[in-house]
């Protein structure tokens, strides 16, 4: 019951306060309840607000002591959650009193179809969620309504994705410089060989001397006649004695048929006299310049 007094006053924090609240339906509502002993309260001077900016309800009337109102919010409180205070009319940072429910708050669970949330022990205790509406009587007389309470599941800790290690860029290995092949110097051969020695010309007997010397002298003397010039007598007056080609082919023939292979020897021998000559004089030479 909701009695009006025109000599209300504003209250102290606390004496105002929300008492239960229906918010999963058509037709959501909030009660408020008179906590003071003797004051009555001019509720043109509060009024209700919710989480967002716009929904609000701007209260009349005077609450005794001891009391209940509630007051109809249409489908304006949200069934997962919402923020119900009661603020200054010219003051909304003013609060005077609030409860926050289901994802908005941690005062009560969001009641569901059929189900309000109220203070037990009426009007000081703290929000549940009651098994029987009390909308504008006693709380008391309502039990409250446990919920199941969900196990909290372990959420895994995402496992951090590595950083992929960035592959380095392969550098080129320079094209090793072919090292020439060093030309191998040609070793000389000493030849071992040992020079021959020239054989040196021996001295011929003085019997192979005078041999080689009598069969030189005695070798025919081959000469050949040619015209005189006689003095006094013209070169045209002097007679040719032709001779022919044949005379003289005969003659050398003749001359090469008398020398026999024996006459080759002393030939021989000649040349091998004279080098012995040539030594023996040259030795001579150098032995009277020694002296």
């Amino acid at each position: 019951m909701v009695f009006l007094f025109s000599n209300a006053s504003i209250v102290t924090a606390g004496d105002l306060v929300i008492n239960e609240f229906y918010s999963n339906g058509s037709n959501d509502w909030v009660e408020l309840y008179n906590n003071s002993e003797s004051a009555s309260i001019d509720l043109l001077l509060y009024k209700l607000r919710d989480s967002s900016a716009t929904n609000k309800i701007d209260l009349t009337g005077t609450l005794i002591p001891h009391t209940y109102v509630s007051f109809g919010w249409g489908n304006n409180l949200n069934n997962g959650g919402d923020i119900i205070k009661i603020v200054a009319k010219d003051d909304d940072t003013n609060v005077i009193d609030q409860v926050g429910y289901g994802d908005k708050g941690s005062d009560v669970s969001a009641p569901s179809v059929n189900q309000s949330a109220g203070r037990l022990p009426n009007g000081t205790g703290a929000f549940a969620i009651l098994s029987t509406s009390s909308r504008d009587g006693d709380n008391n007389g309502s039990s409250i309504v446990h919920l199941p309470t969900e196990t909290p599941t372990d959420v895994p800790t995402p496992t951090k994705t590595p950083t992929p290690t960035r592959t380095p860029t392969p550098v080129k290995s320079p094209t090793p410089t072919r090292t020439p092949t060093p030309i191998k110097t040609p070793t000389s051969i000493k030849s071992s060989a040992a020079p021959t020695k020239s054989p040196t010309p021996k001295p011929t007997s003085s019997s192979a001397q005078a041999f080689l010397v009598r069969n030189v002298t005695s070798l025919p003397q081959v000469t050949k006649q040619y015209p005189t010039a006689v003095l006094g007598v013209s070169a045209a007056e002097l007679t040719l004695t032709p001779v022919s080609e044949k005379d003289d082919h005969e003659e050398e023939q003749e001359q090469s048929d008398g020398l026999s292979p024996f006459l080759l020897l002393p030939v021989a021998g000649i040349t091998l006299i004279g080098g012995g000559v040539f030594y023996f004089l040259k030795k001579r030479k150098e032995a009277s310049d020694t002296v």
